[in-house]
Parts: C-alpha cells; sequence; structure tokens
C-alpha cells in the first residue's frame, strides 16, 4: 500500500485493532503507510505486540511508547 492518505482512516484502524486485538491478521500494513507520526508510533508498537504474541490495550501501548509521544504528540486514539 502507498500510504493510507486519510486520518479517520488511520484512527478508524487502530481504534478498531485497539479494540479487537485479533483483527492485526486481517491488516497488510507497515508503520509507513500511516501519515501521522504518532499513529505510525502507535502502529508500530501493535505490530511489536503482535509478532510477540502479547494483548495490548491503551495503558501497554502508552508504557511501550513512553518517551516517544514527546516528539510525535499524543494520538488521536488516546482520545477514544
Amino acid at each position: 500500500m502507498n500510504g493510507l492518505h486519510s486520518p479517520d482512516a488511520e484512527h478508524a484502524i487502530l481504534g478498531s485493532l485497539l479494540l479487537d486485538n485479533n483483527l492485526m491478521h486481517a491488516v497488510e500494513l507497515t508503520p509507513e503507510d500511516f501519515s501521522g507520526a504518532a499513529d505510525r508510533a502507535v502502529y508500530r508498537v501493535m505490530l511489536e505486540k503482535w509478532g510477540e504474541g502479547e494483548p495490548w490495550d491503551v495503558g501497554t501501548l502508552s508504557s511501550s511508547l513512553n518517551g516517544q509521544l514527546d516528539s510525535v504528540g499524543e494520538p488521536v486514539i488516546w482520545d477514544c
């Protein structure tokens, strides 16, 4: 894919993955497909957790992103 080019689409994907981690098996994106730096960072952590077989939620993502959010901003999905 050559990027989503839609913040709404990015947030919908990330929000869906936050609600149901098992949807990751159906998503064929890379972090670079996300236009927002915060969205890329969140998706990257989700991919890492998926690869390790670990579940994620706002708390685990926030802990994993500790320090990164200062440079990329707060993810919109935190507002969900």
